[in-house]
């Protein structure tokens, strides 16, 4: 394990591995609403953590927090193998004070299987109710410019498209394909994007909508090559 240079904590951070370097807060309220019982801001907005997390669900808020910020002002400093990597393989490994000597490589799970648990319905039917589902879910996000595109379905299988970023030349687009498994009762939603960036902002709006629905059920993600492989046993997070 090395050492990191150490930075300056916002003064307002309670003591503890999780922490907001001070003055690089941009005030963009994401990091704040993945952890909203562990985080505040100061009168110029600038965020810090008023607590620590003390359970493995404050944990995965913290570092879905620390994903979440714009401008890499959330770090850890703490020194636990499992916190590490997990940041590791979110591409997050220089927002810790502490890094692994053998650390993971970024790996993103861009992959959700899921049993949809209704009556017995088509193929079709169960795809595009699990679609129209996803959609409205986008629909109703806050904050934002996105809109749905492109929708598609077909007897075995429904996409749409997401796109965002008017302002630019090009738009940027996230692509969504639902599919069956050989499993009549367990489907894939798989997220895409052809420019390369990243894809973990989708995966966690699509876990929020998945968890938040009791006829979407025993919930695992995979990598595209664990997916491919046949992977049986997946992760319960997407970070």
């Amino acid at each position: 394990m090395t050492n990191q240079p150490r930075v300056r904590r916002h003064h307002q951070n309670v003591d503890g591995p999780f922490y907001v370097t001070n003055g690089d807060c941009m005030s963009c309220g994401a990091p704040e609403m993945h952890a909203p019982t562990l985080m505040s801001r100061d009168a110029h907005g600038h965020c810090f953590f008023t607590r620590q997390p003390t359970c493995p669900e404050e944990t995965n808020e913290a570092i879905a927090s620390t994903w979440a910020s714009c401008c890499g002002a959330l770090r850890y400093s703490g020194t636990d193998d499992g916190i590490l990597s997990r940041l590791a393989e979110l591409g997050l490994a220089e927002q810790c004070d502490f890094r692994l000597k053998d650390e993971p490589k970024p790996r993103a799970r861009t992959c959700v299987s899921f049993e949809f648990a209704i009556q017995p319905k088509t193929v079709a039917a169960s795809t595009k109710e699990i679609a129209t589902y996803l959609v409205d879910c986008f629909g109703k996000s806050d904050g934002n410019d996105g809109k749905v595109r492109s929708r598609s379905f077909t007897e075995v299988g429904a996409s749409f498209v997401y796109e965002w970023g008017y302002a630019l030349t090009e738009p940027c687009r996230a692509t969504f394909t639902i599919e069956p498994q050989s499993d009549q009762h367990r489907w894939w939603v798989l997220i895409s994007r052809k420019d390369g960036h990243g894809i973990t902002a989708f995966a966690i709006s699509i876990h929020k909508a998945l968890i938040e629905d009791t006829r979407f059920r025993s919930i695992q993600w995979f990598t595209d090559d664990e997916r491919k492989s046949g992977t049986n046993v997946g992760h319960s997070l997407p970070y």
